[in-house]
Parts: structure tokens; sequence; C-alpha cells
């Protein structure tokens, strides 16, 4: 579960943009893709091409040509040597991103924030249900002189989806239903958007995704017994005729090795009636 904020620009394009929540990126056109490998053991084949000027950040492309800022200190620390070794390489000052198409250029910072939501407990004989809605903010900048208009954000929320509380209306009383805990659990996902007003330069649009419910079970009161995991939110902001201008997650490991597509076609959450 992540339980802190985060604030990330993920950038798609070949070209990249000049600024992230850290301040102007420095960038290099070439390089050698690394594996990387996150604390929870998430891998994850990439390329650096960018670090922040406050050194925390890093821009990085997958294989299928994906670029995402992502804080350094969620990988292992001989990846973290990894970029520093990279920086010591000497860097580039990046240039703005074009537009695909290159009918226009932009810049926008994408920030997203964690918000919890309310929580609802539930106890029986030997467990106690732990009911915990999690929404995120997303935030998107216009840091380009030329209007973006007509634009709208699509969101995934991703998470395992481990254990189902639910209330038995024939028993009259709460239960919940736990995966086994010695085999896989699928991520599933939960999909929304948002129009975007019109946005002048340094203007911004802010909106609230939907809740999700992440469920934990403790036997005897304190011992976990099952759990959901979030792993995280993807962003994209799209333009009126359907072009992705920008790319952005919540700064894990597991979604950033995710793509869109893969995403979509995750399984929708379980459902106990």
């Amino acid at each position: 579960m992540i339980d802190k904020p985060a604030a990330f620009l993920v950038i798609r394009s070949a070209l990249l943009l000049a600024m992230a929540s850290g301040g102007i990126l420095r960038a290099q056109e070439s390089g050698d893709f690394h594996e990387f490998t996150g604390k929870s053991g998430q891998k994850l084949v990439a390329k650096v091409v960018g670090i922040s000027e406050d050194r925390r950040q890093m821009r990085i492309v997958r294989q299928d040509g994906q670029a995402f800022d992502t804080d350094i200190v969620i990988f292992s620390l001989d990846d973290q040597q990894y970029v520093k070794d990279w920086m010591k390489s000497g860097a580039a000052p990046a240039s703005g991103a074009a537009m695909a198409g290159g009918a226009s250029s932009y810049r926008l910072e994408v920030s997203l924030t964690r918000l919890p939501g309310k929580t609802d407990k539930h106890r029986d004989q030997y467990y106690t249900m732990e009911e915990k809605e999690t929404l995120f903010r997303i935030s998107v900048r216009n840091l380009s002189r030329e209007t973006l208009e007509g634009a709208k954000v699509e969101y995934a929320m991703v998470w395992k989806d481990s254990v189902v509380i639910y209330y038995d209306e024939k028993e009259e009383e709460w239960e919940f239903s736990a995966r086994d805990l010695d085999s896989p659990v699928p991520p599933v996902k939960k999909l929304g958007e948002a129009p975007l007003e019109a946005l002048r330069f340094n203007g911004d649009g802010t909106f609230e995704t939907s809740e999700v419910r992440i469920d934990e079970v403790f036997y005897d009161g304190n011992e976990l017994y099952g759990k959901d995991e979030l792993l995280g939110l993807k962003v994209r902001v799209v333009a009126a005729d359907g072009t992705l201008l920008h790319e952005a997650d919540s700064g894990g490991a597991a979604i950033a090795a995710m793509s869109w597509e893969q995403i979509v076609a995750l399984e929708d959450p379980r459902v106990i009636n």
C-alpha cells in the first residue's frame, strides 16, 4: 500500500519536456537499457534520459517508448548507484517536446496526490474487517504559451484484490472472502475520465478520482490475515483528436512497468452480493 502522496510528471514523446516537478531536467539522447528492480521486487527495463535538478527524480524510457518521471529511491541501492554513475557521465539540457503530429507543442505539469477516504470497521467473533476508501487528486498545469483546449484526462487505479469484505444479508453479519496467500494475486483496475477546461498559460485544472476500496482483515484484533495492495494510479492527458499528450503515474515501479493497454485489459474487481 502506498502511504505517501506522489507528484510526478510523466511524458510520452521522442523529444522530452524541459520541466518536471523538481525543475529543469538534463537529458542525453544515447544510453543503454538497464533492468531496474523496485524495492518490492518488480522489474522494469528502461534507460535513463534525464535527472531533476534536485537529484530526486529521473526520467526513464521503457522499451516500448513510454517515458516516465519517477523517484530514484523507489529502486534498489544498486540501481541508485547506477543512476549516480549515469549522472557523472554528463548530460545535455533537454529541449521542449513537440506534440505528436508536429502541429503544436505543450509543456504540462501533472501532479498526483493520494487522499484518504473514510474507513469502515466491522467485527465478528474472531476477525476485524476494515474497508478503507482511497482516491487521488489530479492536477494538470499548462506551462506552454499556447492554450490547451478540448483535452481530457483518463485515469486507471490498479490494485491487488486479495480480500473482499461484504455483508451477508441471509446471515445478517459481515463476512469476507480472501484469496490463497500462497497464490499470486492478479491486479484489477478501475477506469475513469474527466474533461479538462481550456487551460491557458500557467492555468491548471484539478479534480478528484472516484474511490476504490482497499480491504484489510485482522485475526484476533491485530494479526494481519489478508489485505489488498494498491499498486497506484496511471493518468493520461488526451487531446480532442485522441492524440496522447502526456502520461503520468503515481511513482511505483509496478505501475510504471505497465502500459495503458495492459491496464485496460485487467479484470474488474470482484463483487460479492
